[in-house]
């Protein structure tokens, strides 16, 4: 396996790999270790924590027993939950683009906000200050504008963090 995608609870996991294609396994955390048996490129984990609190423990004990894999994480598109946190977590990894954009719900990131209807949640607002260097917040609205943040990962050697879409696309290229 060369990458695991994590979610903060099982709708987000199951998402995520519908999302990448079909086959993609899906294990929730208190069956991590099947993940050394999946033969499968990519698993998408659920790490079960999107009310626990410990998301910090958890994300960095799938590190600790996985170190060589690619860890993306997937957000959740209404920031809540363990969001801070797999941002925290990715930022040790590496230098961050981040996009909330889901085109078919309307969604889309502008200006350091995500947008949907009249909700605007801004997403900076809950990145603590100290990680701003690591992060870009990307302006995104279409398809197009995703795949070309995809590409941008790749070529700057930046890590996705969105709902899934990015994620999709950049392990597409990769």
């Amino acid at each position: 396996m060369d990458t695991i995608i994590i979610s903060d609870d099982l709708s987000g996991a199951a998402g995520m790999a519908s999302l990448i294609g079909t086959g993609v396994p899906v294990v929730a955390f208190k069956n991590i270790d099947l993940i050394k048996k999946i033969k499968s490129s990519v698993v998408s984990l659920d790490i079960e924590t999107r009310n626990t609190g410990n998301a910090e423990q958890r994300l960095n004990y799938v590190k600790e027993l996985y170190p060589e894999t690619l860890m993306l994480t997937r957000i959740d598109t209404l920031l809540r939950g363990s969001t801070l946190d797999f941002i925290e977590f990715m930022a040790k990894i590496g230098k961050l683009l981040i996009t909330d954009t889901i085109p078919d719900f309307g969604r889309y990131t502008y200006a350091g906000l995500s947008i949907q209807n009249e909700t605007k949640l801004p997403i900076r607002d809950i990145v603590p200050v100290k990680l701003h260097d690591s992060i870009i917040i990307a302006d995104s609205r279409t398809y197009s504008d995703i795949g070309k943040l995809a590409k941008r990962c790749l070529n700057e050697n930046l890590l996705p963090v969105d709902p899934g879409i990015m994620i999709k696309l950049y392990l597409e290229m990769k």
